[in-house]
């Protein structure tokens, strides 16, 4: 991985590296496991059935999951929980609340967003979506989005290097009420 200068002064005997060069294979090593973040997500089985759930929009971001499993038209007044978070991502709001009864569809959707947000994936100015199950983690404060990206196979020089280079995420996380 690192190149040594030949010739020139050898200072105290120590090798020389090519700095620039590695931080270029390290760049490419992150973004390696970005893309195999990305396949493993897309190359996952989808649900043979998908029933996208509706959400009535509420104050502070907060939308509650309504589940049509009926074949009666949706209630006119929910709206497609896809369209809302896709809307969500297209503004400056920071956090969206998804909340609803257990088998409310909650986590096929979040399953399902991941899906379609790696489909839209395409490179490095893009944020990186991360499912995250919160019960997973704990109260885990310190460092939380190191140790989500350690579980996703990233290691600390590839997180260091998403770092330096101010990638984004969108974080997606899975079972708040569970992790209370």
């Amino acid at each position: 991985m690192l190149r040594r200068y030949e010739g020139g002064r050898d200072y105290n005997k120590r090798p020389c590296y090519d700095l620039p060069e590695l931080a270029r294979q390290m760049q490419t090593a992150a973004e390696e496991r970005v893309r195999r973040l990305k396949s493993l997500c897309l190359d996952a089985p989808e649900p043979e059935i998908y029933i996208e759930p509706y959400g009535y929009d509420q104050p502070l971001g907060v939308i509650q999951s309504h589940n049509n499993t009926s074949l009666d038209a949706p209630d006119p007044l929910a709206r497609p929980l896809m369209v809302m978070a896709q809307e969500f991502l297209e503004s400056n709001k920071q956090v969206l609340l998804i909340m609803g009864d257990p088998g409310s569809g909650k986590t096929v959707f979040v399953r399902q967003l991941e899906r379609e947000l790696w489909g839209d994936y395409t490179g490095f100015n893009d944020p990186i979506p991360i499912l995250v199950n919160l019960p997973e983690f704990g109260n885990t404060a310190n460092d939380f989005l190191g140790q989500v990206l350690k579980s996703k196979g990233f290691n600390s020089e590839h997180i260091q290097i998403l770092r330096h280079y101010k990638r984004r995420f969108i974080l997606i996380c899975d079972g708040y009420d569970e992790a209370q």
